[in-house]
């Protein structure tokens, strides 16, 4: 897997129910919530006769970057000789995890960290060869859009500062027990030129969020998400869940037995251009996926519709109130995300929510039950737990949105 952080290279723009209704229901489909939320955490669970609240639209906030201050994280070093890079290593020698001071102490502060992680009891794919690209991850089963493909530790997390990192990497090494050092020594590793370790942290490092008290960017190497493979239209997304200390990958839209199971190491809002040459950059390979394989003329009908998804469309949508548009524009938006091929929950989280507000306000269960679905399925993508659309996928009649025109705003 090649995620698309490279630590010096160029980046992208850029978590018990009861069933309380009749689901003789022809005109919904798909697989009943449960199929898709088991193990999984759920705000949703509530008595039978209490009021279903719409859950709320999501948050958006641009989170800063931290990486590339090194000055900082030098002067620092400079100033205190006691601030250095320092490694830890759980009591199951799972992993390595180098970090600077004051972050050890909030991590093992929260409550489920570094607890035994639940993942599906049979993992729904295998790593294997996949022609042209090496190693990749291949679904040995269909997967539901929302499900949990695999949840694990990862083998070594480090900070993401330049050049400390290449240091620290060489250092970590010493501190890893062997079967997680034979392990990682098997990843890809596109960067020949950097040490081996090195080079393998540079090409598989997914960027981590939330570390708590963070100085500096952080990433990590795992497992079996590191045998990823990068695709333009990608059918899963990997998520960092600080609490569990744990990277997880889910899928993004319905995986058939036998698909090769992708995400995309730039951002999907890239017209092509763009997204090869930070490929080209930074991982050294040509995409030649679905979308980049498109005649001429279709590849530059999906990057005009990327491009105004990105420049327009999802300022407009994050920062905007959604309630004040017509439904004409939701719809287009729906029909732009079919033509620009986006499965990513960032455009469709809001537009399920509101989709399924107004169809709840109109009385039209059918479509109430459809978009709740989606937006389920997309906060499931984005957070690792349903946000309370189980809920609403169940029973749109008991939300506070039903046939309300106010309500669920």
């Amino acid at each position: 897997m090649q995620p698309g952080f490279l630590a010096n290279g160029r980046k992208g723009k850029r978590k018990p129910r009861t069933r309380i209704v009749d689901v003789q229901q022809p005109e919904e489909s798909g697989p009943p919530p449960s199929a898709i939320v088991a193990s999984t955490p759920s705000s949703s669970s509530m008595p039978t006769t209490s009021l279903v609240v719409l859950p709320a639209a999501p948050v958006f906030m641009r989170p800063p970057r931290l990486a590339g201050d090194h000055k900082g994280i030098f002067a620092k070093m400079a100033a205190d000789p006691n601030f250095r890079l320092r490694f830890f290593t759980p009591p199951d020698n799972s992993f390595v995890f180098a970090y600077w001071p004051d972050i050890k102490h909030r991590l093992l502060a929260r409550p489920d960290a570094f607890t035994p992680l639940s993942s599906p009891a049979r993992l729904p794919f295998e790593i294997r060869a996949v022609p042209g690209k090496g190693m990749g991850m291949v679904a040995k089963e269909a997967i539901a859009p929302g499900a949990l493909i695999v949840r694990e530790r990862p083998l070594l997390v480090m900070p993401a500062t330049v050049p400390v990192v290449y240091e620290a990497t060489l250092n970590g090494m010493s501190y890893m027990p062997e079967d997680v050092r034979s392990t990682y020594l098997t990843l890809a590793n596109c960067l020949p030129k950097l040490s081996q370790m090195s080079g393998i942290l540079n090409t598989n490092g997914t960027l981590l969020d939330d570390m708590p008290g963070q100085l500096d960017d952080y990433c990590g190497v795992f497992r079996n998400i590191a045998r990823v493979n990068h695709s333009c239209r990608p059918n899963a997304r990997p998520r960092w869940d600080a609490d569990l200390f744990a990277g997880e990958l889910r899928a993004q839209r319905a995986i058939a037995a036998g698909e090769e199971i992708t995400f995309s190491y730039t951002s999907t809002f890239l017209p092509s251009a763009e997204r090869q040459d930070i490929l080209s950059h930074k991982y050294h390979f040509t995409c030649k996926c679905i979308l980049c394989s498109l005649p001429p003329a279709l590849l530059a009908a999906n990057d005009q519709v990327r491009t105004y998804l990105g420049d327009t469309v999802l300022p407009s949508v994050m920062f905007g109130p959604l309630a004040q548009r017509g439904m004409k524009e939701f719809l287009d938006l729906e029909r732009m995300l079919e033509m620009g091929a986006d499965d990513s929950p960032t455009l469709w989280r809001p537009l399920a929510r509101e989709l399924t507000r107004r169809y709840c306000a109109e009385g039209k269960r059918a479509m109430a039950v459809k978009w709740a679905r989606k937006a389920m399925e997309m906060t499931l993508v984005a957070t690792g737990t349903d946000g309370g659309w189980a809920a609403v996928v169940e029973a749109p009649e008991k939300t506070d949105a039903w046939r309300s025109p106010g309500g669920g705003t």
